[in-house]
């Protein structure tokens, strides 16, 4: 798959439907995900195409992590998350991201791997997602890097 297919940096796909943009950091790009079974969890995105960690140069692989660190915190924070979860797969979407997943006892599936897709998804009004978005950013700036 080559960049202009990709649905994370390509124009031939949106993210519309699946994930809502919410900011640019150093090396990486969040997104809030539609679903909100559990509530907070995000989408970290590398900001090139590039599908393993190991294909990012030791300056990049640094921005990346500490990216996804600041994002974790800030999720646990906003979420009020007991665990933060990290997911990494890539078989279908052949960007380099990160799963942020917030985790509790009372959220479905504690103690095992979180669903990708809950039926029924949970979707939150525009007004308590853009709640959740301005949240999230606002942690975002405050944390420092690391």
């Amino acid at each position: 798959m080559n960049s202009a297919e990709c649905k994370y940096c390509g124009i031939t796909h949106s993210l519309a439907d699946e994930m809502d943009f919410v900011t640019e950091l150093k090396a990486s790009k969040v997104y809030l995900l539609k679903d909100q079974t559990y509530y907070g969890r995000c989408v970290v995105a590398f900001i090139k195409h590039r599908r393993e960690l190991f294909e990012l140069t030791q300056s990049e692989l640094h921005d990346y992590m500490n990216d996804i660190v600041l994002t974790a915190k800030a999720v646990g924070k906003v979420s009020g998350c007991q665990k933060v979860n990290y997911s990494i797969y890539g078989d279908l979407a052949e960007h380099l991201h990160f799963h942020i997943v917030p985790k509790s006892p009372e959220s479905p599936n504690w103690g095992r791997p979180f669903l990708f897709d809950s039926d029924p998804p949970v979707l939150l009004s525009v007004q308590k997602t853009s709640a959740l978005t301005n949240a999230l950013i606002s942690e975002l700036k405050s944390s420092e890097i690391i």
